[in-house]
């Protein structure tokens, strides 16, 4: 029996050798592709875990989600303002019905003061002065998200003004129609789906089918976040790797919701609606909180083969010394 105690303990003691010291200082190139593989995931785990406890992402999921509770209806009044310019403002309407049935009381109360924030704009120079100020909720929105990713990825020096005026600008001006083309495809889709697999019985099928089109929307979507937002250059495997984890923690935290939503619904029409809030500010919370995460989980990546003599400064001082 002291002979199997003093395996455990010797075998403890060279795995936390191994994580805290060998595992660093090893020479990937000498191991098959496999273990090397292994290796270098046990490594981006080892730094995501240390780096965001030191990152407090928590604090920045909390802050983020504030930021964005509070944007969420400015970003609909710009992306019902842009869309309308065009005539697309009533699709775009009815494609967010149609696609976020389960929060039919939030979105009601969401486009309720887009319209109002919208209509205000058009009255007299005050209403232009407010309408302003809530386009500029939307930006505060943005920065703060730019800011915590550099602070994720060590970054000292964000982008210039210059930069940011156009990056911004653009992203007011594209993100609405990308909604809208996601929307519509994923509505096409899901409906093409249902008729054609349901003719057959499929159903089951076709709602794995959404899911795995939402999937691959939120996979495109979280890759263009971790390879552009930071002001630094992202290696595509990178920022990948890292959105399909984040995209499938996203995904079954999405399903989740959903039936958290039918099943409160269900037990209580009126506390229903009064619930429908509280719910959306926890899974933003909860979604900011795996989209960070995720930028971790990038940052580990690009970093896991760099040896540590070549690392920047913040990042070498995650590796222990020999």
């Amino acid at each position: 029996m002291r002979d199997l105690f003093e395996e455990i303990r010797d075998l403890y003691r060279w795995l936390v050798k191994f994580i805290t010291n060998d595992l660093w200082h090893l020479d990937l190139d000498d191991f098959s592709k496999a273990k090397k593989r292994a290796l270098r995931y046990l490594k981006v785990a080892i730094i995501t875990i240390k780096k965001s406890g030191n990152d407090r992402l928590g604090l920045y999921a909390v802050s983020l989600s504030f930021f964005a509770a509070m944007s969420v209806v400015p970003f609909a009044a710009v992306a019902l303002a842009v869309t309308g310019g065009i005539g697309f403002s009533q699709t775009l309407r009815e494609l967010l019905y149609e696609n976020f049935a389960g929060n039919q009381e939030v979105l009601n109360w969401i486009l309720q003061f887009a319209d109002n924030i919208i209509q205000s704009g058009q009255k007299d120079i005050f209403g232009v002065i407010s309408a302003l100020f809530f386009v500029w909720i939307v930006i505060w929105m943005i920065l703060n998200i730019e800011k915590c990713f550099n602070e994720i990825w060590n970054v000292e020096r964000g982008r210039s003004i210059a930069k940011r005026f156009l990056y911004y600008f653009g992203i007011l001006v594209t993100a609405p129609f990308m909604i809208l083309i996601f929307l519509s495809v994923y509505s096409v889709f899901t409906n093409q789906m249902k008729s054609i697999l349901g003719m057959w019985h499929f159903e089951e099928l076709g709602i794995l089918m959404q899911w795995l089109l939402f999937f691959g929307i939120i996979l495109l979507m979280f890759t263009a976040m971790y390879k552009y937002i930071p002001n630094v250059k992202v290696r595509f495997s990178a920022a990948f790797n890292a959105a399909v984890i984040s995209a499938t923690a996203f995904v079954i935290m999405q399903y989740l919701y959903m039936e958290t939503q039918i099943l409160v619904s269900r037990i209580n029409a009126v506390y229903g609606a009064f619930a429908a809030v509280p719910l959306f500010l926890i899974w933003m919370n909860i979604s900011w909180v795996i989209i960070l995460i995720g930028a971790e989980i990038s940052h580990a990546y690009q970093y896991a083969e760099t040896p540590p003599s070549e690392m920047p400064k913040q990042i070498k001082q995650l590796y222990p010394d020999k």
